[in-house]
């Protein structure tokens, strides 16, 4: 869970008390287990779900990372038609619960191409 001061403090935070309910995974015993405590005095903004590699999610069953998993499944996991448009096995999204007691600017995230166009046009 991403703690930034737009997030709502400790159990207001719904980010928050949905990642203290996730169970992780305990590489020395090989069993799940959550680790995550929410602390009162803390701002929590937000929980990520998916394979990004910062905060990857992991299978519950197995505690296999899931981009892993992924990449031995592509086909039934991913599915062709998004291989073909994006060219490779990650999720082409990064889903995420926002816990925000403070107004945000919105935030677009370019693809590589529009984002050297953008750069480019700013160096000018």
């Amino acid at each position: 869970c991403n703690q930034y001061p737009w997030g709502k403090k400790g159990s207001e935070s719904l980010a928050a008390r949905l990642a203290a309910k996730t169970p992780g995974w305990d590489e020395d015993d090989k069993r799940n287990k959550t680790d995550f405590k929410i602390d009162e005095e803390k701002f929590y903004s937000e929980m990520w779900l998916g394979t990004y590699p910062v905060l990857p999610s992991y299978v519950l069953s197995t505690g296999e990372d899931l981009q892993d998993v992924i990449d031995k499944n592509p086909d039934e996991l991913i599915g062709k038609g998004v291989m073909n448009k994006f060219g490779h096995t990650k999720l082409p999204y990064l889903p995420k619960v926002l816990s925000i007691s403070k107004a945000l600017l919105l935030q677009l995230h370019p693809n590589k191409e529009l984002s050297a166009k953008i750069h480019s046009k700013d160096s000018e």
